[in-house]
C-alpha cells in the first residue's frame, strides 16, 4: 500500500513537469507570432529613407539629399531639379559667366540681399531674412540665408539658399520647404550644405574693391555731355554714392563692365553692381529728397515762379536740359519733347528715362 501511494505521487509530479514543459513552448510560440507580426521599428524605417547621394550626370557636382523620397526631375545643361512632393524642391543652378553670376541671389550685406531680392522680382514685404551670412575672405564670394515667408509664395514656406560665385562663374543651390515642419527644413538646409563640386572647381581671385581701385572723378563741367558716350556710342556713365563718375563699356558678352572688370546692371531706378552694391543715375545735387526727380533739379527764372527749364540724366547717363517752349511742352536740345511724370521722363519716342 505504501509503495502504491508514492507510484501515484510520481505520477502527480510528473504530470505537473510536462504541463510547465508544455506551457513554456506554447509561451515560446506564441512570443515567436507576435514578433513576426510587430510593425517596423522607427530605426527599421530610417533605413529605408536613408540619405542619397546623387551625382550629376556629367560628374560635376553632387548633393546628399534627405531621403529617398526626393527624385531628380532636371539634370541638364547645368541646372539640377529634385522634388519631394508635398515636401517641397531642391534647385541647382550653375552660373558660366558675369551675366549669369549677376542674376544669382546674393549680396555682401543683408540689406543689400533685401534690394537684390526685390530686383529679382521677389516681394520682399512678405518674407523675413534669417541665417545671414556672407565671407569673401578666400578669394571666393560665399553667401548663404533663409527666407520664411509670411504668406506661402508658390506654395513655399521656407526658401533655404547658398551661393558661391566669383566674378565669371558660380553656383546657388535652393532648398524650397511647403511645410511649417521644422525637421523637414532642417532635413533640407542640411541637404543644401552638403553641395559638392567635384570638377573644374571655383578658383579664388584678387578682392577688386580694394580702396586703390575706386572710381575716378568725373574732369567734365556739369551739364557738360563730354565722356559720356564714345566713338561707337557703347560707353555709359553713371555716379556712386560720393558722386564719383563711372564709366562702363560693353564686353563681347554684352555685359557693362568698368575697367576693373566690375559688371553692372541698368535698371529703371539706378544701376547695381553683380554684389547689390546701388549706383545712381543722377550725381547728388541732383539727388534732393531722395528720388533725384526733376522737380529737385530744375531751375527757375520766370516772373511767374514757375521753371523755364527742367534737366536730367536719360537712362544712358546724357545730360539733358529741356526747355518751355510757351506752349506748355518741354522741349530737349535734341528736339524731343519729354513729359515729366512722378518717377521719371517719357521722350516723344517713347523712351522712358527714370529719375
Amino acid at each position: 500500500m505504501q509503495g502504491r501511494k508514492k507510484y501515484v505521487k510520481l505520477l502527480v509530479l510528473a504530470g505537473v513537469v510536462m504541463m510547465a514543459v508544455m506551457g513554456c513552448d506554447s509561451q515560446e510560440k506564441n512570443t515567436d507570432g507576435a514578433t513576426e507580426n510587430m510593425p517596423q521599428t522607427s530605426s527599421e524605417t530610417q533605413d529605408i529613407l536613408e540619405k542619397v547621394t546623387y551625382t550629376s550626370s556629367d560628374g560635376s557636382v553632387s548633393i546628399i539629399l534627405p531621403d529617398s523620397k526626393w527624385q531628380n526631375t532636371l539634370d541638364s545643361e547645368g541646372k539640377l531639379s529634385f522634388v519631394s512632393e508635398g515636401e517641397g524642391e531642391i534647385t541647382i543652378d550653375y552660373a558660366d559667366s558675369k551675366k549669369a553670376v549677376g542674376k544669382l541671389a546674393f549680396a555682401s550685406t543683408e540689406k543689400k540681399l533685401a534690394a537684390r531680392l526685390k530686383k529679382l522680382g521677389m516681394n520682399t514685404d512678405n518674407l523675413e531674412i534669417s541665417n545671414y551670412s556672407f565671407d569673401k575672405s578666400t578669394g571666393i564670394k560665399q553667401c548663404s540665408y533663409s527666407l520664411r515667408y509670411k504668406e506661402p509664395a508658390d506654395g513655399n514656406s521656407y526658401t533655404v539658399t547658398t551661393v558661391s560665385a566669383v566674378s565669371e562663374r558660380g553656383y546657388q543651390v535652393s532648398g524650397n520647404v511647403k511645410k511649417e515642419d521644422m525637421a523637414l527644413l532642417a532635413s533640407v538646409q542640411e541637404s543644401v550644405k552638403s553641395f559638392l563640386v567635384l570638377k573644374n572647381p571655383l578658383t579664388a581671385e584678387p578682392d577688386t574693391e580694394e580702396s586703390g581701385n575706386a572710381p575716378e572723378e568725373s574732369s567734365a563741367p556739369e551739364g557738360s555731355s563730354e565722356g559720356n558716350s564714345s566713338a561707337s556710342d557703347e560707353e555709359r556713365y553713371f555716379f556712386d554714392e560720393p558722386g564719383n563718375t563711372i564709366y562702363v563699356t560693353q564686353n563681347p558678352d554684352g555685359v557693362w563692365v568698368d575697367k576693373n572688370g566690375r559688371a553692372y546692371m541698368f535698371y529703371e531706378n539706378g544701376v547695381e553692381d553683380y554684389e547689390g552694391n546701388q549706383y545712381y543715375y543722377d550725381p547728388p545735387e541732383f539727388r534732393t529728397g531722395g528720388n533725384g526727380s526733376a522737380s529737385d533739379s530744375n531751375s527757375s527764372s520766370g516772373t511767374d515762379g514757375e521753371a523755364d527749364y527742367y534737366d536730367f540724366y536719360d537712362k544712358n547717363g546724357n545730360y539733358i536740359k529741356a526747355r518751355n517752349d510757351g506752349n506748355g511742352n518741354w522741349v530737349g536740345d535734341d528736339g524731343k519733347t519729354y513729359v515729366f511724370g512722378d518717377k521719371g521722363v517719357t521722350d516723344s519716342d517713347g523712351n522712358f528715362h527714370p529719375y
